[in-house]
């Protein structure tokens, strides 16, 4: 079907009173990931006013939502009071073509907190509506309902999550999977292993459509009918993997509603199903592959628990179990890429633990291992991410023994690395911000007295990056923030030179950003720290100039932070 619109957003007209929906809208045409999805810019329909006269609306509906994709429907107070907002759902469900989406091709979107359930008590739609449009509450029922979508603070940076979210979405109904998360943190990495490797891919419909409830009732049904099988037949090895399977969806489904616990403690009947397998079949590689995923799984639920020591411990087996599967298949790339990546997370989990020596220990294992894979994955986001985070995190640790020499060879290695993403990806954000974060590591290790030029070159290369990133994406809260840094940094160069026009022009501009930043999302440490240091600077440069009201009103408003 030729589409007119990839968006189509049913919404009270009142909750667009403050501009809310109108930057939603814009923020939806102008997502980078969305373009990517679609291949041009989003298409979004949104209605702008009342349109007179029943009979126009009921027209007008017919006219730009038959040839929707898909229908974001914006729930608040004002929406169940809509008779527009009844009419237009219920036309979206008597298109038959759109039932083998997922939902149905509808995503709901909060305003406000709402029950997982909609009635007339919990909703408090008008009598008429509810008799006129009996369908309307009905077909709202029964949709996945995630955090992502929560945008009752109604904040930049919730519309950036629910676009990702939509992303993910979006690639789901095109049948591609999950999206790649890059090797940002050590959970993400796991992740992207995953979904490379592609150990266990759940068919359940239920989950496909993002019913949560009936994707649970289904896999519990499931698992009976295996224990069955494995009461009849306990060596069964496709009954125990499909059992593992089952139970690891579970863990999923709960990590998905961040209930970490019993996200474990499913994995962890996957794991003990696993390990009877590998018993049977000591000598299969597979085996050994899907031990060390679900050790990886359980590491997941501990880290996000803040129990980082007993993932680390956790990761080890995984790793274990990755080494035995390349022993039994040394040239399967997949299997040096897993263990490459489980080595990789056992690194950054060690950094967050401030074990330095085996930080060192797990990333150069990593490099080693993924060097060596890589020539045959060069095109492989994955390997090249995860190799990139290790050569940032060994320049971490060399300066941490104050080696700097070692340092900048490591941070040029890993922006070498990334600029084999950008070869065939040039615009893909999370490199190119991780690719900024290395240029601002090299301008940290030089000595301003020293080679105070060389050092701002470092840092003007790290801001052009996260002006490619803001160009991309205005909304950028991440990219914003970032660019705060290098701003200060060199602000505070031209002042130590004496430049004042210079250190006044960057420094005033990382004021004016960070202030931004700080509008729109929680104030991280370095934020912060970057604003203070850069109302001092200009305190100090106004007092250089004789402006003493100008000074102290910089030293006040630094007092802030």
């Amino acid at each position: 079907m030729d589409y007119k619109y990839d968006y189509y957003i049913s919404y009270a007209l009142e909750d667009n009173n403050d501009g809310f929906v109108d930057e939603f809208a814009r923020r939806l045409k102008n997502s980078y990931k969305l373009k990517k999805l679609f291949g041009a810019k989003p298409r979004v329909f949104y209605d702008l006013g009342p349109i007179r006269g029943k009979a126009d609306w009921e027209i007008s509906i017919h006219t730009e939502i038959d040839p929707s994709r898909f229908m974001l429907v914006l729930l608040s107070p004002n929406y169940f009071r809509s008779e527009r907002c009844a009419y237009e759902l219920v036309r979206w469900l008597a298109k038959t073509s759109r039932q083998s989406l997922p939902d149905e091709g509808i995503t709901l979107v909060y305003l406000n907190d709402f029950p997982e359930q909609f009635n007339d008590k919990t909703t408090n739609v008008p009598l008429d509506l509810l008799e006129r449009f009996p369908e309307w509450l009905p077909g709202l029922n029964g949709r996945g309902i995630t955090k992502d979508f929560d945008l009752s603070r109604r904040t930049k940076t919730s519309i950036g999550k629910a676009i990702s979210a939509l992303y993910d979405a979006g690639l789901d109904a095109q049948g591609v999977g999950a999206r790649p998360k890059g090797a940002k943190s050590a959970a993400d990495l796991q992740d992207d292993a995953d979904a490379e490797c592609k150990l266990i891919v759940s068919n359940d419909p239920a989950e496909k459509n993002g019913n949560i409830r009936k994707s649970i009732e289904s896999c519990e049904k499931l698992i009976e009918t295996r224990k069955r099988k494995l009461e009849r037949n306990p060596n069964d090895v496709d009954a125990l993997n499909e059992l593992a399977a089952l139970y690891n969806q579970l863990g999923s489904l709960a990590m998905d509603k961040r209930k970490y616990r019993p996200a474990k403690k499913y994995f962890e009947q996957a794991l003990e199903t696993c390990q009877k397998s590998a018993e049977l079949m000591p000598n299969n590689p597979q085996a050994f592959f899907a031990l060390n995923i679900i050790y990886g799984k359980i590491a997941d639920a501990l880290e996000a628990v803040g129990d980082i020591v007993k993932a680390i411990k956790q990761l080890e087996k995984a790793a274990e179990a990755g080494v035995r599967r390349v022993e039994l298949a040394p040239n399967d790339v997949d299997a040096a890429l897993c263990l490459g990546i489980t080595y990789v997370r056992l690194g950054v989990l060690a950094e967050a633990e401030n074990d330095f020596k085996n930080l060192r220990k797990y990333h150069k294992t990593a490099v080693k291992i993924l060097t060596k894979a890589h020539p045959h994955t060069r095109r492989d986001t994955y390997a090249t991410s995860a190799l990139a985070v290790s050569y940032d995190q060994l320049g971490i640790a060399a300066e941490q023994s104050f080696n700097s020499k070692q340092a900048k060879e490591y941070y040029e290695k890993a922006i070498k690395t990334r600029a084999k993403i950008l070869e065939y990806d040039p615009d893909n954000p999370d490199v190119l911000r991780e690719t900024g974060a290395s240029y601002c590591r090299l301008g940290d290790l030089l000595d301003p007295d020293e080679m105070g030029e060389q050092a701002r070159e470092y840092y003007k290369q790290a801001l052009d990056i996260y002006a490619q990133v803001v160009e991309l994406d205005p909304n950028d809260v991440d990219a914003l923030r970032e660019m705060g840094n290098p701003l200060v940094q060199i602000g505070v160069l031209w002042h130590e030179e004496g430049v004042r026009d210079q250190a006044k022009e960057y420094l005033e501009k990382a004021l004016e950003t960070l202030n931004e930043v700080a509008e729109y999302s929680p104030c991280f440490y370095s934020t912060l720290n970057n604003l203070k240091i850069a109302c001092y600077r200009l305190a100090a440069l106004a007092e250089e100039e004789g402006d003493h009201k100008r000074a102290k009103a910089y030293r006040k408003e630094a007092a802030k932070y």
